[in-house]
């Protein structure tokens, strides 16, 4: 890097930075004299209902619901400042061209779920004729917000767009009345100083540290695969939108085996698989690239309704690694014997993973899928599957009795559910590092071949130091966060 350093030492260059750091400094002062009023919504899920034996089994007022589908909204404050009811100029809505809404449940912020509610029949939806849910004015504080739930009905398919409508007052600027103190007129020269000579030394010094940049293609990638790790990337996803509105990044979570299968299949260049853990033969991605980006995080989960049966199992202990195996080969735990092992199908990851963790790498569950649609179960030892993450805590989520394994960062978005520990270790960020918790996989990106265009550009994206300090906390550590740590050699594939 000898090069940077004498580009650097130029004093062109020093006059630039120093040019740069006030200005930027004062736009920082503007910008925390006059900060932004901003919401971001999400879809975080949008699946069918009531279509196969692998599908929820939802009825509306008694009645099934032949064409339905599930949709989960976030709705979030990222600013650093309070969004008031009074800057919305019309409200916040949400249509669906081709579906109508049956029901719909506001969680996480109480008042506005009964607002709606109070709104009638003239000023909100009519859940048997309408296709879009209007939201009266409302509050959120910085970094709060609320899930919107909805029950829909039609042709999904059809259908899969959500489309926002809403005014802000002022263009979606606060104006201050606030004006600067006397305080600010000798500790605003010396801020702009002591800030450009740091961002002068700073950028000497560390010299590597650069923000990658984007190189935003009109092209399309699909990202299949993990269940687990398809929340992470759509996290990077919403990040790199606001760089590169006109990149189209698809997400489908079917299954680590599967999107393997289908890479392999197509030899697409705008493909990536994402893998937790490498497939048990080399031959299931001979040809294929691999690219390690860190480890995932599990959590055995249950039903909160099992603490009144069995106190211990929330408790520091948890459950045994014995009983776990005895509970998911089906043959029923004696210890616990009213419990239901939920587990996932063969092509998932996560249930390799889970092999990996308490069982030495060998499988204790049944061969062959046993959908839980299908089996219904409800007697002691019985064991069922399902094929994703949110199949899988929607199940454990409806069923007191139930019990299974999934990703830990899931979990907020099911709360009758709760991660019970296995021989007295449960999931975080420090149990994972010093090695006291096993159920973790490496996550690997698999592409044909070595990633071009948009594809690169991406999983540089995601692997970056900016976007990698955006992602702790979502149960996923990357490759660069797990050095010195117990997992060290985790991403040498």
């Amino acid at each position: 890097m000898g090069w940077l350093n004498s580009f650097i030492d130029s004093k062109a260059v020093l006059g630039a930075l120093l040019v740069a750091a006030i200005t930027t400094a004062a736009g920082l002062l503007w910008r925390n004299w006059h900060p932004p009023r901003e919401l971001s919504w999400s879809v975080l899920y949008d699946e069918e209902i009531n279509k196969g034996a692998d599908k929820w089994e939802i009825t509306y007022q008694g009645t099934d619901i032949s064409d339905g589908s599930l949709v989960i909204l976030d709705v979030s404050n990222p600013s650093r400042q309070s969004f008031l009811k009074e800057y919305w100029e019309t409200p916040l809505s949400f249509t669906f061209a081709n579906r109508k809404i049956k029901g719909y449940k506001i969680r996480d912020h109480d008042r506005l779920h009964e607002d709606v509610k109070a709104q009638g029949a003239d000023s909100t939806v009519d859940p048997l004729t309408q296709n879009r849910i209007q939201l009266p004015p409302f509050s959120l504080n910085p970094g709060t917000g609320f899930k919107l739930t909805l029950l829909l009905s039609g042709d999904r398919a059809k259908d899969m767009e959500v489309k926002p409508a809403f005014g802000i007052r002022e263009g979606g600027l606060v104006r201050h009345d606030r004006r600067p103190t006397r305080f600010w007129y000798v500790a605003l020269p010396v801020a702009l100083a002591v800030l450009a000579a740091g961002v002068v030394i700073g950028v000497r010094l560390a010299n590597d540290a650069l923000t990658p940049s984007a190189a935003c293609a009109s092209e399309t990638v699909e990202f299949q695969g993990s269940t687990a790790f398809a929340p992470v990337v759509n996290q990077a996803r919403n990040s790199y939108r606001q760089l590169c509105p006109n990149a189209t990044v698809l997400i489908t979570a079917d299954g680590s085996g599967k999107g393997l299968a289908d890479l392999e299949k197509s030899g697409s260049g705008s493909s990536v698989a994402m893998s937790d853990g490498l497939p048990a033969s080399q031959h299931s991605y001979a040809g294929l690239t691999a690219r390690p980006v860190g480890v995932v995080t599990y959590a055995l989960v249950a039903n909160t309704a099992l603490i009144s049966t069995y106190p211990n199992l929330f408790g520091q202990n948890g459950i045994s690694a014995d009983d776990l195996r005895q509970l998911f080969s089906g043959a029923g735990d004696p210890s616990h014997p009213s419990l239901v092992a939920v587990g996932r199908s063969d092509v998932s990851g996560t249930r390799t993973a889970f092999a990996h963790a308490f069982f030495g790498g060998v499988d204790p569950e049944p061969a062959g899928d046993r959908p839980c649609g299908v089996q219904n179960p409800s007697r002691a030892g019985s064991y069922c599957t399902e094929d994703s993450t949110m199949d899988l805590l929607g199940y454990v989520e409806s069923h007191p009795y139930a019990i299974g394994y999934a990703e830990a960062d899931a979990l907020p978005f099911f709360p009758a559910v709760q991660v019970i520990g296995v021989d007295g270790h449960t999931p975080s960020t420090a149990s994972v590092k010093d090695g006291s918790y096993p159920f973790v996989a490496t996550e690997y990106l698999f592409t044909d071949g070595a990633p071009t265009g948009l594809t690169a550009d991406f999983l540089d994206f995601l692997t970056s130091g900016p976007e990698v300090a955006a992602l702790r906390g979502h149960g996923f550590i990357a490759c660069q966060d797990l050095s010195g740590t117990r997992l060290d050699g985790a991403c040498n594939g």
